[in-house]
């Protein structure tokens, strides 16, 4: 008796872990994911406004230069003198690029649209 009295004990709070789960991922996960996407959309716009001062303050190969070295400084991968990676690549790939936040936030949005 006392075998089925804790087997109703686990059961009855399986289903309230359950339903605290439930009301979890319908109110509070879409609302982090949300502040996520906002985050992620808003240091994107912000390093693309960095881009465009960048080049309106030094122009051509000066604000290329810049932008290049800049985004190197960002990530590990590219400090070392061994790593000679594509300008592309860099400028699409670094930390400091609005590209990659970009992708971030569409990667968050796909996943999110996945799961639904």
């Amino acid at each position: 008796a006392s075998i089925d009295a804790e087997s109703a004990v686990d059961a009855g709070e399986m289903e309230l872990r359950a339903a605290e789960m439930k009301e979890i991922r319908s109110t509070v996960l879409p609302a982090a994911v949300s502040m996520l996407h906002d985050v992620l959309d808003k240091t994107a716009s912000w390093m693309e406004q960095m881009v465009h001062d960048i080049v309106d303050q030094f122009g051509g190969n000066a604000a290329k230069d810049i932008l290049v070295s800049l985004f190197h400084t960002f990530d590990e991968t590219y400090r070392s003198s061994a790593s000679q990676a594509p300008m592309m690549e860099v400028v699409t790939t670094s930390q400091a690029a609005p590209a990659y936040w970009y992708k971030k936030a569409v990667a968050l949005s796909s996943i999110v649209a996945n799961d639904s």
